[in-house]
């Protein structure tokens, strides 16, 4: 495949010739500019791809080292993608913001090799046990991978698990996350929510089941962090959808270590940075090397182009970015009006889950369908494919019928996954227009299993195909 890619290439624009029924992609080759026609563009710019940074007052008087944990600089802290020991860090004061996933990793391979490390934190992490274990294989073939399809059956019971589909008594994977069957209410899964008056019996349903781990959890910090008073400040008070879960046998202990400092801000963050360090209330913190373990921008609420970084213009000029304005709109989540021959990859409108690769895999398969099934409709190599407008409406409908069930994520605490709390603040108009870009409110493998039925009826129904 090394012939067909074009590596540290940026794609800037992508705009419908209406003339030439074909797209004119332009792209930037290291400096270069570069364009590209195709009659076909998929948009598979990833759900968390670009980096997040605080809009900190003082962030450009900082006059120590900075970067962000995907832009990790080796020649700050020593160290290679093969060598874990960040030498130059030894001598060095070190300042991480955020406690999410990607620090739940860092901060103790940072702890190792700093001479004082601060972890600021604003929202703490429920963190688990890794529980990693050796494969054995002699289980992996005699029980696991026995037969044709192992892996998708091993991925749609995962589904099932997560998910609490009725009936489902075996878990294969057994896993941190398929222990959690309140993450449904993150990712949503089988339900009878019809009218928003079952909304709190629904709920505490699910923080019924979420309690125990909950306590768990909470058991599981006291008995190893050793100071009560950083035992309790790591502890998660939110429900546990709210937040990505996460796993570690390592992230914990590292605040035994007497050269890490948990700084709790109180759900408040860094109230600003100077030349010398970072500010919290009163007090500065100083600082080496500041490193920003922020996230990403979901680009999901961005949609499909600007999340990416693209511009995307379809008929008549019209702006994709735009259209996730106006108000989403697409077919089975793959395909939109006003855009012929670009297809989306697991955005929005789909069904949701823990493995993300399930669902990649599933609309995948399914943009290769359709484009496969247009041409002999065709009947020449040369053809549009492009969801009506009202078969979209269609589709939206179903969507928004379903959206009670990520009601549960009201008032979690900030974060990528509620747009940073602002989710919660909208109008009724607001969240009617939210609601369209909501996901497939009954699950993955219930998705799954409806764009199956659609392709095992043929016909493409609800897409225009024009040959030209």
């Amino acid at each position: 495949m090394v012939d067909k890619a074009s590596l540290s290439t940026a794609t800037r624009t992508a705009t419908w010739d209406d003339l030439g029924n074909e797209w004119v992609v332009e792209l930037e080759m290291k400096g270069s500019p570069m364009t590209v026609r195709s009659q076909f563009v998929i948009l598979a710019g990833g759900v968390l791809s670009m980096p997040k940074v605080p809009n900190l007052p003082g962030l450009q008087d900082f006059a120590g080292h900075t970067f962000h944990t995907s832009r990790w600089d080796y020649s700050c802290t020593g160290g290679s993608p093969t060598d874990p020991v960040m030498n130059r860090l030894k001598d060095k004061r070190v300042g991480i913001i955020g406690t999410g996933a990607t620090a739940i990793q860092v901060v103790p391979e940072l702890a190792k090799c700093a001479k004082e490390l601060y972890v600021f934190q604003r929202t703490p992490t429920s963190c688990d046990r890794r529980d990693n274990r050796r494969t054995d294989p002699t289980n992996w073939k005699t029980k696991i991978a026995t037969k044709k399809g192992w892996q998708r059956e091993r991925m749609e019971n995962f589904n099932a698990v997560v998910q609490g589909e009725p009936g489902v008594t075996t878990n294969f994977v057994d896993d941190g996350f398929s222990n959690m069957p309140s993450y449904k209410g993150l990712i949503g899964g089988p339900n009878n929510l019809f009218s928003p008056e079952q909304l709190p019996d629904y709920i505490a349903s699910l923080q019924a089941v979420d309690m125990s781990r909950n306590l768990r959890i909470h058991s599981r910090v006291d008995s190893i962090v050793k100071d009560p008073a950083v035992a309790a400040k790591l502890k998660h008070y939110y429900s546990g959808w709210c937040k990505r879960p996460c796993f570690h046998d390592e992230y914990l202990q590292s605040f035994n270590r007497p050269n890490v400092h948990l700084i709790d801000t109180d759900g408040k963050g860094l109230s600003k940075l100077t030349s010398s360090g970072a500010v919290f209330g009163d007090k500065e913190f100083p600082l080496n090397v500041l490193i920003f373990s922020t996230g990403y921008e979901l680009s999901a609420a961005k949609g499909p182009a600007g999340g990416a970084g693209i511009k995307v213009l379809g008929r008549d000029g019209y702006s994709l970015d735009q259209k996730w304005i106006d108000g989403i709109g697409t077919v089975h989540g793959v395909t939109t009006h006003s855009f012929p021959n670009l297809f989306l990859s697991a955005g929005r409108n789909i069904g949701a889950t823990a493995n993300y690769n399930f669902m990649i895999d599933q609309t995948s398969t399914h943009t290769a369908y359709i484009a496969t099934e247009a041409a002999p409709m065709a009947k020449s190599e040369k053809f549009t494919i492009e969801p009506s407008k009202e078969a979209e409406e269609v589709y939206v409908k179903q969507i928004m019928k379903g959206a009670l069930v990520f009601a549960a994520m009201a008032g979690c605490t900030p974060g990528y996954l509620n747009t940073e709390g602002r989710a919660d603040h909208l109008s009724p108009d607001e969240q009617k227009k939210a609601s369209r870009g909501a996901g497939w409110g009954q699950g993955a493998n219930d998705y799954a299993k409806m764009i199956e039925r659609w392709r095992a009826q043929g016909g493409l129904e609800g897409l225009e195909v024009k040959a030209y």
